[in-house]
């Protein structure tokens, strides 16, 4: 059983150590200190790239699905190359939206 005297700190263990306070309470030092992620001490990537490169790309990206819808509402057939072409700016668009909520 614990005792405490009341200390200049508030209540503290009548002359026993920080061992056995934990011990006392089923706990080690592990427990109060839970091992930290390798690089913890790394400051976070904020974000890979510039967000005017981002803003350019999307730009780009935004032409191209223009020119598919341009296609579509005018009845012009797609080749299978502009097709795949179109699916990859569809792409790249949902990757800069992710982008924008990476952490």
């Amino acid at each position: 059983m614990l005792e405490y005297v009341v200390g200049g700190t508030g209540f503290e263990p009548a002359g026993c150590s920080v061992e056995e306070v934990l011990s006392a309470i089923g706990l080690t030092f592990n427990a109060l200190y839970p091992e930290r992620a390798i690089g913890h001490q790394l400051k976070p990537e904020r974000r890979p790239f510039p967000a005017a490169d981002v803003l350019h790309c999307v730009a780009f990206e935004a032409l191209v699905a223009s020119v598919a819808a341009f296609n579509i509402a005018n009845g012009i057939p797609s080749s299978d190359e502009d097709k795949a072409r179109f699916v990859l700016a569809s792409e790249r668009l949902q990757s800069a939206v992710e982008a924008c909520y990476a952490k």
